[in-house]
Parts: structure tokens; C-alpha cells; sequence
């Protein structure tokens, strides 16, 4: 393998630095466990807290730091994972082979960040050049935590330790999978590593409030809570199907896995599902974004996710019946998610009409909700053009979910028809006639792959991208976001005023 040097910036305790650095001036003091070197100062602006509560000489802010870390990681490599590549031989690696963590004061702008440092290409690519994606690299902390809004240091610790370490995991396969993977799953094996934080929930609605969005397109540029939301894809998959399935995906996208020069996870998931679980990515995707109908009020975890009353509820767009809607479009490895109100009506059909070819992929799902005794039985309809018909009473509503399970071409672009029998009917007739979204125009899915943009460099722990977290549903779970964006929705509401 060929050992190629990246772009990286100095480390935190270098002159030159264009990361959080220490100051000039500052003694920066180092300690050791087993597998790691946590490097600290204990005066001015990045000093750590100093308690000594048991008199071991060691302040207990390290101590706590560093079971926190060798318990992440003996949980990541008893579940196969990699460790992190080493740095033993380069040439500024901290001081020895050992992981390094420097503690700095990020200033209420972030709290953490894994930064990628020497690469290793192992496979060249189709063009003959030779992909620098496995990587070594050091992590930079928040010191203190002081302002963030954590319940505690200690949480805050084990958020940001816990997720930050997976990206150096991650970075052991493939540096370059884009935002979704690296950001989702991060999210994923902080949950693994301790399902007490509330890190996981509080991103959920980051795609729950998005699910329309193709699942391989976040936003480009900054990392978007779409791809930290992401994280419920992944945990679908890991309570359906087992932890191994996204161990063997993260194996299969290093270069040179199952003969591919540079595999891109979305394209090599529905192989490793079919090896693992006898399912395609269809059949997963599809029955994920049925469990996304069981979260927040409606949990149930005899349909949906284990703990399901602690991701945001997902909410429907509001149509009034009759709905016929030419061009009702429905991107590619997305869902939409609609609700009606019966008025009167004592059955619902709902069905899709148009091109047949819009229809490869797709599934209905109806499910009646009793607005005093909660979700009813759900209904599963893969005939879409013959569509389906639930029976509903007074005091229910109804909501119709659109899956376009396909990964690939343009998103979907029906009629839907929802209504009594003969409205649906006469809705299916008119062959898409009607007002539509956008009828006529070409639908395209959003850019597809990684966007990655400047991934090869930090993975970064919160960050103005995060914004867009603050509150904007009518319902949450009963935690609310999570401390990290609640804290930089906050600082960002400082800087100003």
C-alpha cells in the first residue's frame, strides 16, 4: 500500500494551526491510557476542569475522558470493527502511536471534530490514480463543555467522544463516503455505545422533517442535519436486520472490495443486504419509511423502531379530499407523507394513475388513525394503480405514505387520487388531468454521490450547519433536540445580538 501525505493542517499544539489551537504561551500537558494520549493545559483559556476528587493526581475530567474513550472503542472493535490507523510512524504522531486527543476551547462554535491526517490508497482507481480514502488522524475536544447546555460534562463527554471516534473508525475503510454514511451512522454508534443519550432522537427529525429528500442527496456544502438525521435509516437497520449489516457495509465500501476500484456505499447496499438479510434495498427502504409512521405519539414497537416515542413524530402534508394531484412527485429512495380528513366519508380509497413507468418501485401505505385510541391497521398496497380502500369512523383521520423504493432514475411523478370510490375513480380516468405540482416540467432527483465537497477534512461535531435544528414542528418527542443543537442555537443567537 502507498502512503500518501494530505493537506492536513498542523495539530492543535503546533505553530500554525488553522484548527483550534492552543495559545502561545500555554503548557500543554499529555496523559495516557492503553490506546490513547489526551493532551490538555491546566491554565487559560483551554484549561481543563482540574478537580481531583479521588487524589490520584489526575484531574478526573481525564480520567473520566479516558474510560470513555477505551470503552467506545472496545465496543467498536468487539463489534468487528477496525481500530483507527495508526500513526505510530509519522512523523509528528503526538508523541508515540497512540490515539491522540487534544482538548481545546472551541468556543461555543463547535465541540468536537475528528481530523484526517496521512492516507493510505490501496487500490488505483479506474483512471489509474490512486483514491487517498483510509486514514490516520487526532482528535480535537471541546475542553470544558462550560455554556453548551449538556445535562453534564459527563454526557457531553460521551456524545462527542463516542461519535467523533467512529469517524476515526470509519476513516480505517473509506474517508470519502459522503455526509449520509459518515454522519449517520456516527449518530448510530453513539446510540450503540450508550443508548442513554439523547443524541440520536434529538437528530431524528433532521430527516423525519425531510424524509422527501432522495436518502444518498443531502444538501451540498456544510454537513445538513439531514445527513445527522439519517441516523434512523441505520438504526432501522441494525434492530431489523442486526449490527453485522452495517459493519459488512462499511467493509464493502473500502477500495478495492468485491473487485470495485472505489465503491460508494449507496451503490454497494443492496448487494450487502441481499449477502446478509435475503432482502433487496427495496425491500429495507420500503419497510423503513413504513416505521417512520410510528414515531412520537404514534410509536408502536410491534410496527416501528424499538423506542420509537423518542424520535420526532414525522408529520404529513395536509390535502383536502377529493385530491386529485397530476405530478405528485416522489423523488427516488424518498417518501411522502399525506394526511385527510374524512369529512363524512365512511371509506377512503386512495390510488396513483399516469405513465406505468412512474409506478416501478412504489408502495402505498394507508394507515387509519383514531384521534382518541391512536394508530389503527395499517394497509399495505404494492398495486398502486389498483390502489386500496380502508374503512374509517367519526373520529378518524387517514394517512397515505408514498415510497419510491428505486435508487436510480427520475423520481416519481403519479396522480394521486384520494377520495370516495367515485371520485377516485373519475380521478383515475382523467389520465393526470387536473392541477399539479409542476406538471410538465422534467423531474430530476437531487444531484447524486457524496457532495462531498471538503469531507476529506473534518468531520466536525456541531457548527453552524446545525441550525437548522431549532424547533419548527408542532411536536417533538418529549426530550426536544438534542443539547448540541439546542447549545449552538444558542451560541449563534449570542453572536448576533
Amino acid at each position: 500500500m502507498l502512503l500518501l501525505a494530505t493537506t492536513a493542517a498542523a495539530r492543535p499544539d503546533d505553530p500554525g494551526s488553522d484548527l483550534f489551537s492552543f495559545d502561545v504561551g500555554d503548557e500543554v500537558l499529555t496523559f495516557d491510557s492503553a490506546r490513547f494520549r489526551f493532551h490538555y493545559s491546566l491554565a487559560g483559556t483551554h484549561a481543563i476542569p482540574a478537580a481531583d476528587d479521588d487524589a490520584s493526581g489526575v484531574p478526573d475530567h481525564l480520567e473520566e475522558l479516558a474510560e470513555i474513550y477505551e470503552g467506545a472503542l472496545e465496543l467498536y472493535v468487539e463489534l468487528g470493527y477496525r481500530a483507527p490507523v495508526s500513526d505510530e510512524n509519522q512523523g509528528d504522531n503526538g508523541g508515540d502511536g497512540r490515539f491522540d486527543v487534544y482538548l481545546v476551547d472551541f468556543a461555543l462554535t463547535a465541540d468536537g471534530a475528528y481530523r484526517p491526517e496521512n492516507c493510505i490508497a490501496a487500490v488505483p482507481n479506474a483512471s489509474g490514480a490512486r483514491a487517498p480514502e483510509v486514514c490516520s488522524g487526532f482528535m480535537v475536544q471541546e475542553n470544558d463543555f462550560r455554556g453548551y447546555g449538556y445535562p453534564s460534562v459527563s454526557i457531553a463527554n460521551r456524545t462527542v467522544a463516542s461519535h467523533e471516534l467512529f469517524h476515526a473508525v470509519q476513516a480505517a475503510y473509506d474517508n470519502g463516503q459522503g455526509a449520509v454514511m459518515a454522519e449517520g451512522t456516527a449518530v448510530w454508534a453513539s446510540e450503540r455505545f450508550d443508548p442513554s443519550l439523547f443524541d440520536l432522537e434529538g437528530f431524528s427529525s433532521g430527516y423525519l422533517d425531510d424524509a422527501e429528500t432522495s436518502l444518498d442527496s443531502p444538501s451540498s456544502g456544510a454537513v445538513d442535519p439531514f445527513s445527522y438525521g439519517a441516523a434512523v435509516f441505520f438504526l432501522s437497520l441494525s434492530e431489523r436486520y442486526g449490527d453485522d449489516v452495517l459493519l459488512h457495509l462499511w467493509e464493502h465500501t473500502e477500495n478495492g472490495a468485491a473487485g470495485i476500484d472505489d465503491p460508494f456505499w449507496f451503490d454497494v447496499i443492496d448487494g450487502v443486504l441481499q449477502e446478509d438479510a435475503g432482502v433487496t434495498f427495496a425491500d429495507a427502504f420500503t419497510e423503513f419509511s413504513a416505521w417512520t409512521l410510528f414515531t412520537g405519539r404514534r410509536a408502536d414497537a410491534a410496527r416501528g423502531f424499538a423506542h420509537g416515542e423518542d424520535l420526532s413524530e414525522r408529520e404529513a402534508e395536509v390535502l383536502e379530499l377529493p385530491v386529485d394531484r397530476a405530478s405528485f412527485v416522489v423523488f427516488t429512495s424518498s417518501s411522502r407523507l399525506v394526511r385527510v380528513v374524512p369529512r363524512g366519508r365512511s371509506q377512503v380509497a386512495v390510488a396513483l394513475s399516469g405513465d406505468p413507468v412512474n409506478f416501478d418501485g412504489m408502495t402505498l401505505f394507508l394507515l387509519p388513525i383514531d384521534l382518541n385510541a391512536g394508530p389503527k391497521e395499517l394497509v399495505s398496497v404494492s398495486d398502486v394503480a389498483a390502489g386500496g380502500i380502508v374503512d374509517l369512523g367519526i373520529d378518524d383521520e387517514l394517512l397515505v405514505l408514498l415510497v419510491n423504493a428505486r435508487q436510480q432514475g427520475q423520481g416519481a411523478r403519479p396522480t394521486l387520487c384520494i377520495g370516495d370510490e367515485a371520485e377516485v375513480a373519475a380521478c383515475t380516468a382523467a389520465e393526470g388531468e387536473g392541477e399539479g405540482e409542476g406538471e410538465g416540467d422534467v423531474v430530476v432527483d437531487p444531484p447524486r454521490g457524496c457532495g462531498c465537497g471538503a469531507l476529506p477534512g473534518t468531520w466536525a461535531m456541531g457548527g453552524i450547519a446545525l441550525l437548522a435544528l431549532a424547533p419548527k414542528r408542532r411536536h417533538r418527542s418529549r426530550h426536544g433536540t438534542s443539547p448540541r443543537a439546542r447549545a449552538l442555537v444558542g451560541a449563534a443567537d449570542q453572536r448576533r445580538s
